[in-house]
C-alpha cells in the first residue's frame, strides 16, 4: 500500500503562525495594561494618614477627596470645619454657631439660588432647638432628588435632644433620599468639653472622620 503524504501550502502554515503572534500579542498587551492599571492604584499616595487613627481607612480617606458636597451646620461643623475641608477638600461648608433650622433653610435656599447645592447635602442642625414636621418638609423639598446626610444631636444637657433625634429617625423612614448619621450613638464624653455638646480639637477628629466615613461608605 502506498502512502499518502498531506502537503500542506505554506501559506496556509504562515497564516497560522501569524494568528498565533496577534492572539498572544493581545494577551500579553492586556495582561500588561491591567498590570499597569493595578501598579497605578496601588502605588496612589497616602493621604491625610493621621485620621487613620480616628476610625476611618486609608481608602475612604483617597475617595473623600473627590467628594463634593454641601454641609450647612451650627457650631459643632463650624468647630469641625477645618477638619472638614481637609478630608473633602471640594466641599462648600457653611456653619454657624447657634444657627437654628430656620435659619438653615434660608442658607440652603441661598445656596441653592446660587448654584452651589451638591448633589450630596449634609445638615448638622437640632444642637440649639428641635424643629416642626412643616420645617422638615421644606427643607426636603428644598433639597429635592438630592441626597441627604443629617447628623443628629448629642447634647445630653439639653431638654430636645431626645425629639430632634426621634424625628430624624422617622424622616428616615419618610424619605427615601435622607440617611441619619448617627453621632449620638458614636459620641464619647471624652471627647467633648464639659458642656457635653461641642468636640474638643481631638473631638474635632473623631466627628470629622466619623461624618466622612458615613459618607464615604454610603456612597460606595
Amino acid at each position: 500500500m502506498k502512502k499518502r503524504y498531506i502537503i500542506i501550502p505554506v501559506v496556509l502554515i504562515l497564516a497560522i503562525l501569524s494568528g498565533i503572534v496577534v492572539i498572544k500579542y493581545h494577551v500579553d498587551f492586556s495582561v500588561k495594561k491591567q498590570s499597569n492599571a493595578y501598579s497605578k492604584q496601588t502605588s496612589m499616595p497616602t493621604v491625610n494618614q493621621e485620621f487613620e487613627a480616628y476610625g476611618i481607612s486609608q481608602t475612604e480617606l483617597q475617595r473623600a477627596q473627590m467628594l463634593k458636597i454641601t454641609d450647612v451646620g451650627d457650631s459643632i461643623t463650624a468647630l469641625s470645619k477645618k477638619k472638614l475641608k481637609q478630608l473633602m477638600p471640594q466641599a462648600i461648608i457653611n456653619a454657624k454657631v447657634g444657627r437654628q433650622l430656620p435659619a438653615g433653610i434660608e442658607i440652603l435656599k441661598q445656596l441653592k439660588d446660587q448654584g452651589q447645592l451638591s448633589e450630596n447635602v449634609v445638615i448638622g442642625l437640632g444642637t440649639n432647638g428641635n424643629f416642626t414636621w412643616n420645617q422638615m418638609d421644606e427643607v426636603m423639598s428644598i433639597i429635592g432628588e438630592r441626597h441627604v446626610f443629617w447628623v443628629n444631636v448629642y447634647a445630653p444637657t439639653r431638654s430636645w435632644e431626645s425629639d430632634v433625634n426621634e424625628m430624624l429617625e422617622k424622616a428616615q423612614k419618610r424619605y427615601a433620599n435622607l440617611t441619619v448619621i448617627d453621632w449620638h450613638d458614636y459620641a464619647q464624653d471624652q471627647w467633648l468639653y464639659d458642656d457635653q455638646i461641642h468636640p474638643t480639637e481631638e473631638g474635632t477628629m473623631y466627628y470629622s472622620a466619623f461624618v466622612v466615613k458615613n459618607i464615604v461608605d454610603r456612597l460606595h
